[in-house]
Order: structure tokens, then C-alpha cells, then sequence
């Protein structure tokens, strides 16, 4: 992480000092490519079926969007504890997005969206014992997989370079508020006795079988994302109004508080059950999404 945050910088300082440098330019050969179109800049405006802006595949200032979307991600869950070591896990998100383009370059997004997160887990714990007789070897062989379902609400900024295809960079915070967790997966037990006289003894406990919820990741997901992406303005024949857009990005995400929550499970002690209290693992959710889209401008002249 140390080594991608400063070249995440490098790359936003780049794409802001090259967009302002060629935004004029990008006028100007806009403003031409009018002029030799039959359209009348200067002095007539009604001349022309929509404004240059629109013309170029821009859109006026303080204009509102609204989009639809739709990808999937690869996530995993850091964690010192419940989750330590686990691999990424793929999922689905999609939903609605809705914006306000403020000017050339920033835009304000936000909306409300599915997403599937989780990780999974395949490993095997190993306890040794030596005594002056045996060697005792105690092995835990598990593989176990999670998912999380949030309703996400996002908010993002974002700023656009370009003309015909636009480069853009995002980065803000999401919200999750978590629907559903669910747990699945297998453990055994084994003891291995070896006698320094060659005998080995195994004795292999029954297989338990891990299902049901999650609740120990249930926690709200409160996290940060960056990302690049590209958008495509859409020239439809006949539309006289700001045009659609296709878009495509990718984002790294990271929960900034832990989603772990704390549990209660009931035991038996001396015959009588007697509740306990699980503390909270810490666990942070953790990914790259990709996610595609189309977005309209609710402003039509």
C-alpha cells in the first residue's frame, strides 16, 4: 500500500495538469469543426440544434445525471484474527447513480447500489508436542467461505479530461449498510502419536460442517475507493439535447472501520446453558471493482 499511494498520486497530479492544458485546445478544434459544419458561433446560436457544449459531448454546468450500472469485484477481508490469510472472492454489485455536473471537469456522484463482498479461506493449523516418549501432532484442515451483502449508498467526485473519449479519475467514500451474511465450509480434526519406536497412531475426529450466518461480519462497511475509468458520449441522430454516455471504470476499495460485530453464543456449564459474549474480530473489507455504465443527463433543451 505504501508503494501504490505515492504513484496513485503521481497519476491524479499528471491527468489534472494534462486535462487543463488541453481543454483550450479541445475548444478551439471544436469551435472549427462547427464553423465548417454550416454552424453559425458568434452570431446566430439558435442556428445550431444544440449549444457547443452538447455539440462537443459535453454538458452544461449544474446539470443533473442519472445512470444505471453494473459489474463485479474481487474482494477479501484483512484481519488479525477471524479471517488472517484469506483470499479474494469474487461478487456483483450494481444499482443506480445519480449526479450533478457542476462544470467541464468536476462532477458530484452519488446513489444506492447491491454489492457482494466476502473472502474465502483454505488452510491447516498445526500444533507439535514433544515429550520424552512421543511426538504428538495436532492438525486442523478447514476451508471456509463467506459472503456479505450490502445496500451501499457511494459518494464520489470525479474528475474529466477529454473530448471524444474522456479519461476520468474518482475518489470519495461508500456507506454499506449490511442485509445478509452467510457462512459456509468444512473443519476436521486430526491427532497424530508417533512412538520414537516407529508405531503412529491417528485419530481423525468427524467432519464438522460450517453453515448459516455470519454475524461476526455484519458490522456496517464504512470504506474509501480511487479508481480511472473512461466515458464515451453517444451521438444520437436526432437528439437534441445534452448526449448519453457510456462509461467503464475500475476502483481499489477499503473499509476504514472494522465490519467485525460482536456475538453471543450459548454453552453448557455443569448442565446449565450460560451465555457468552464474543468480542468483535477486526476485520476490513478489501478489493478491486470494475463496473460499467450509462449515463443521462435530465436537462433536454
Amino acid at each position: 500500500m505504501k508503494r501504490i499511494l505515492p504513484l496513485i498520486g503521481f497519476l491524479l497530479l499528471s491527468t489534472f495538469t494534462f486535462g487543463q492544458l488541453s481543454i483550450e485546445h479541445l475548444r478551439e478544434n471544436a469551435e472549427q469543426n462547427l464553423i465548417h459544419s454550416g454552424f453559425n458561433i458568434e452570431g446566430n446560436q439558435s442556428s445550431a440544434p444544440y449549444s457547443l457544449s452538447e455539440a462537443q459531448g459535453n454538458i452544461e454546468p449544474n446539470v443533473p445525471l442519472l445512470g444505471i450500472k453494473f459489474g463485479g469485484n474481487m474482494s477479501k477481508v484483512i484481519s488479525d484474527s477471524a479471517a488472517t490469510n484469506s483470499e479474494y472472492k469474487s461478487g456483483l454489485r450494481g444499482g443506480f447513480l445519480y449526479g450533478v455536473y457542476f462544470s467541464e471537469i468536476f462532477t458530484l456522484e452519488t446513489g444506492i447500489m447491491y454489492e457482494g463482498k466476502g473472502f474465502v479461506k483454505t488452510n491447516t493449523a498445526r500444533a507439535v508436542q514433544e515429550t520424552d516418549t512421543n511426538r504428538l501432532i495436532s492438525l486442523t484442515d478447514y476451508d471456509y467461505s463467506a459472503r456479505f451483502h450490502y445496500l451501499q449508498i457511494p459518494l464520489y467526485g470525479r474528475l474529466t479530461f477529454g473530448d471524444n473519449v474522456k479519461f476520468y479519475t474518482t475518489f470519495g467514500f461508500h456507506f454499506g449498510i449490511p442485509l445478509t451474511a452467510s457462512q459456509e465450509g468444512t473443519m476436521q480434526m486430526k491427532t497424530i502419536t508417533q512412538e520414537f519406536s516407529g508405531s503412529i497412531d491417528t485419530i481423525a475426529h468427524p467432519i464438522d460442517t460450517l453453515t448459516g450466518d455470519a454475524e461476526m461480519f455484519t458490522g456496517m462497511d464504512l470504506g474509501g475507493s480511487i479508481g480511472i475509468g473512461f466515458e464515451w458520449p453517444m451521438k444520437v441522430k436526432g437528439f437534441t439535447g445534452p448526449p448519453p454516455s457510456l462509461f467503464v471504470d475500475i476502483k481499489y476499495q477499503r473499509s476504514l472501520v472494522s465490519i467485525g460485530k460482536a456475538t453471543e453464543e450459548e454453552i453448557t456449564v455443569n448442565g446449565d446453558p450460560v451465555t457468552i459474549e464474543i468480542p468483535a474480530p477486526e476485520a476490513f473489507n478489501q478489493g478491486i471493482a470494475i463496473t460499467a455504465g450509462l449515463i443521462f443527463p435530465l436537462s433536454v433543451k
